[in-house]
């Protein structure tokens, strides 16, 4: 049986069963923090993870070592004011891996990948993440907010064609919520994004050898750029990718009674971008406009010993992206400037995406359920044009995951045992690629080029059956004569896929990880 002491100790506190108490805490407007009912918590992890396997999407890593520590918590400073507050830092180096140029190409308006599966090498990436925000209750429920989130991250290849890319993320975001009546909550927030990447293409020393990069457009086709002097991949020239959005977020719950509520979030945004430098005497490559709508709506049922949550999300996402027309010229004083004339479309791309999942917590103790399950399933939908006029080659892919989570907290005499276990299926549908003509072409013309290894690499990572198991083990207690609460998790994942490919030495992937942590 466990003890009076452990059972009144700090372990049980469950830091992420907190931070769900509410939809708020999560949601786009600090405003909300206000609705902080618990005790301050926080909690610190440090942790490092291997993964080994060819089951991954044709930018990642075939083999990694990965290692983090992060901070976050919640403080109420006082009867009126709630902060939050997260720090991270993480160290990723990555073996064999070529692909894309880009940190994560997923929403890029283009991609510039290597044209050539023989100069595949290590790749190094450092990532640093900051994010404060605070929410002030003014006067009888009439709460405002603000948060900013600050993300940078520097990464490189160490083989020929070599890049070192540099992110920064940046969003901040204001809002105001209020109770308008006692079982209505209304909130609204403005929000601003900025992301810039920029790149550096290079070789080491003088080398002989050619070295090629596809601007995919969509789907692995484009154009196919010689590393050198111009371009997109000019040599020793940092090119940045640079997008700019502008937008906000409507809430509104409804809680008819004590146990009863219901959270609807909806936000919309626009940005647009380009890739390259704006001046006059410097070539900007690209611009690009993206659309962005959401939604996020919880149900949510609560007792003294139980929760139960049903969450619906809904992410649509459109994006043009355009290349610009130009030409060189020389003023009077044998300066070098550019003229630009109508951009010519080069892409348009759709994603969309559906979730929908439940989660229960079961006989829960202080802040720690007994048991935690979660079973969902997530929808992805993405549609591509690129276009190389008179081509195009079009994509439409359907991914469907389903997955099972559970969670067991066993008190024990001197701490607290949790066992995980997860378990999940995905597959997905349609072509890798369908080729047209928008008109005839000329006698001369040349039909676009493409990368067929990193495309079928992709096909069978989004398309395939797949499925994944795995488990954590993670035991928490107090320090010696200290009432300091820590913990101990290690965990594993496996993944296997009824497909081969033959650009992949296997249709598998295992990760394991090791981590410690502090809860305060």
């Amino acid at each position: 049986m466990p003890t009076a002491h452990a059972q009144d100790s700090i372990l049980l506190r469950d830091y992420q069963f907190v931070k769900q108490q509410t939809s708020w805490l999560t949601s786009n407007n600090a405003a909300g923090l206000t609705n902080y009912q618990n005790k301050s918590i926080a909690e610190a992890e440090a942790g490092i993870s291997y993964a080994k396997g060819d089951l991954i999407d044709y930018w990642q890593a075939p083999n990694s070592f990965q290692a983090d520590v992060r901070a976050e918590a919640f403080q109420r400073l006082s009867s009126r004011t709630v902060v939050y507050g997260s720090i991270s830092y993480d160290n990723f180096s990555g073996n064999d891996m070529a692909g894309s140029a880009f940190i994560d190409p997923t929403y890029k308006p283009f991609d510039i990948v290597e044209d050539s599966l023989t100069n595949k090498g290590r790749k190094h990436r450092d990532t640093y993440q900051l994010t404060g925000a605070i929410g002030v209750n003014l006067w009888k429920g009439l709460s405002i907010g603000g948060r900013i989130d600050y993300t940078a991250a520097n990464y490189a290849k160490y083989k020929d064609l070599r890049h070192s890319n540099k992110m920064m993320d940046l969003k901040v975001s204001v809002g105001v919520m209020g109770h308008v009546l006692d079982q209505l909550t209304i909130g609204a927030n403005y929000l601003y994004h900025r992301n810039t990447e920029s790149m550096t293409f290079n070789t080491y020393g003088k080398v002989d050898k050619v070295y090629k990069s596809l601007i995919s457009y969509a789907a692995f086709m484009g154009r196919l750029e010689q590393f050198g002097t111009t371009g997109y991949t000019e040599k020793g020239r940092d090119m940045p990718l640079v997008e700019d959005q502008h937008g906000g977020s409507l809430q509104v719950e409804w809680s008819p009674s004590a146990q009863w509520s219901l959270f609807n979030e909806v936000s919309l945004a626009h940005g647009t971008g380009y890739y390259g430098r704006k001046s006059p005497f410097t070539i900007s490559f690209t611009n690009h406009d993206r659309d962005l709508l959401s939604y996020h709506g919880t149900l949510r049922y609560h007792t003294a010993s139980s929760q139960h949550r049903l969450d619906v999300s809904y992410n649509s996402e459109k994006l043009t992206n355009n290349a610009e027309t130009y030409r060189e010229l020389t003023n009077e004083y044998g300066a070098h400037y550019y003229e630009y004339y109508d951009a010519v479309k080069t892409a348009d791309k759709e994603w969309t995406t559906l979730g929908v999942s439940y989660t229960t917590h079961l006989k829960v103790n202080g802040e720690l359920p007994t048991w935690t399950l979660n079973v969902g399933m997530d929808w992805q939908q993405r549609k591509q044009t690129g276009i190389q006029y008179p081509y195009y080659r079009k994509q439409e892919l359907t991914t469907t995951r389903s997955y099972v989570n559970a969670t067991r907290n066993i008190l024990m005499n001197k701490g607290v045992l949790a066992t995980t276990v997860r378990f999940s299926y995905q597959k997905g549908s349609g072509d890798p690629y369908t080729d047209g003509l928008y008109q005839t072409p000329s006698a001369d013309a040349q039909t676009p080029p493409t990368m067929p290894a990193w495309l079928y690499q992709e096909y069978r990572y989004l398309t395939a059956g797949q499925w994944g198991v795995g488990a954590d083990v993670k035991y928490s207690f107090l320090l010696p004569k200290k009432k300091i609460g820590v913990f101990v998790k290690g965990g594993f994942d496996y993944s296997n896929c009824n497909e081969s490919n033959e650009y992949t030495n296997s249709d598998n992937r295992i990760r394991l990880s090791l981590s410690v942590g502090h809860v305060f």
